[in-house]
């Protein structure tokens, strides 16, 4: 199995910080990333910037109005480095409403397994409780979080998985989406997967 390494850090972080602006800040959170980060991607990134939300093809995805425009921020960024998922609300089980190329590619999992599904379809027996315990409590208190899970892809194959979770709020201040930044990172030292 070869080792995976994530793209630099600082992609992760500008990713994290476009899908955690505000709607109308988002087209400039990508540019501005685009500017600063070299993206084998960018030109596709750049050219689905100029798209309207309301007009690109979601494959199998059943989006409502309302989801279609953070949809559609994920879509943007299909060929990003990194993949980048959208869930609906934790009260809901956090739906997954649309995952990137990027994160099928990594994962396996097409699109109609995908759409509807909870993100934990990729935990293991060997997934830490104690990681799960830090999603719960961000999704509970509706703060940001990064950790790193051991999960599986359609394959079976397993992977580190670094995992960030970004709220999303509504007009009235209320998180009822998510969107998830993920990357296959190097096991740690002494891991049975590791190398």
């Amino acid at each position: 199995m070869t080792r995976a390494s994530e793209p630099r850090p600082a992609v992760r972080e500008a990713l994290q910080t476009a899908l955690g602006a505000a709607q109308s800040s988002f087209r400039e959170a990508v540019r501005e990333l685009l500017a600063t980060r070299e993206l084998a991607a960018a030109a596709e990134i750049d050219r689905r910037l100029e798209t309207e939300p309301t007009r690109p093809a979601f494959d199998s995805w059943d989006l409502d109005a309302r989801v279609r425009p953070l949809a559609w921020q994920a879509w943007v960024l299909d060929r990003a480095p990194l993949g980048v998922t959208l869930t609906g609300p934790a009260y809901h089980d956090n739906p997954l409403r649309y995952a990137n190329v990027a994160f099928r590619e990594l994962t396996g999992h097409d699109a109609a397994r995908l759409a509807g599904a909870n993100p934990r379809l990729l935990q293991t027996t060997t997934t830490d409780g104690e990681r799960i315990a830090d999603f719960v409590e961000a999704l509970r208190t509706w703060e940001p979080v990064t950790v790193e899970l051991d999960n599986e892809r359609a394959d079976g194959t397993p992977f580190r998985n670094r995992v960030s979770l970004v709220p999303v709020a509504g007009d009235d201040g209320t998180v009822e989406h998510w969107f998830g930044v993920q990357a296959a990172v190097a096991w740690p030292a002494g891991h049975p997967d590791e190398g």
